[in-house]
């Protein structure tokens, strides 16, 4: 199980972190853009347990709900067709995978929810992990996935999520993409509450020659 090297933040205002070819970070980090494969990172955070709001302004969901979700949701993934597409390595699709356990991925999905360092073969070849835990959507509670489409060529993704059998532990961040900036993701955390210390964050792939 991977550590994450600098994640969190607090629930108001999302600090930042870069990453090019090592996960590095400032004191005050969390946002990443994420340009090749990362396997580990660790964080120092400061942890503010208020109910998270979700901060898409037009935010369509793909589980949840931004009022009261109507079901307990785990282990599981949709699909969502973008106008453009995303990429990871060298390959794109504009259908997209979206699992409850926070990773996007390309051709095929995953449910997995046992984390571990990348890559992985738990995980599908391509994929973006913004916060891969075992988290789940609560039954009753204003939480889910989103997204919202920018400008025809930006995709924001919004997780307000909690880890299995910890319903007070909250999860909110962001992952965002693109199309002017092929292959870079941008991961925002607004609020992790336990350090992100059980999760993998980061990116796989494969490329041929």
């Amino acid at each position: 199980m991977a550590d994450a090297d600098e994640s969190h933040v607090s629930s108001a205002t999302p600090d930042t972190v870069s990453v090019t070819s090592t996960f590095t970070a400032t004191t005050e980090a969390t946002t990443a853009v994420i340009r090749q494969v990362l396997s580990t990172a660790t964080t120092t955070c400061t942890v503010r347990q208020a109910v998270p709001t979700v901060v898409l302004a037009r935010p369509t969901a793909l589980m949840g709900s931004s009022t009261s979700a109507p079901s307990f949701v785990d282990d599981t993934y949709t699909t969502v067709d973008l106008p453009f597409p995303l990429q990871i390595g060298q390959n794109s699709s504009s259908h997209i995978f979206v699992t409850s356990n926070a990773v996007l991925s390309l051709y095929t999905g995953s449910a997995s929810y046992v984390n571990s360092p990348i890559p992985t073969t738990q995980l599908p070849t391509f994929s973006a992990l913004g916060f891969w835990d075992d988290t789940v959507i609560n039954q009753g509670q204003p939480q889910g996935i989103f997204y919202q489409i920018d400008n025809g060529n930006r995709v924001t993704f919004e997780y307000y999520l909690s880890h299995y059998q910890a319903a007070g532990e909250y999860y909110h961040f962001l992952i965002s993409y693109s199309a002017s900036n092929p292959g870079v993701f941008t991961y925002t955390y607004y609020q992790v509450s336990d350090l992100g210390a059980s999760a993998t964050v980061g990116m796989q792939y494969a490329d041929s020659g």
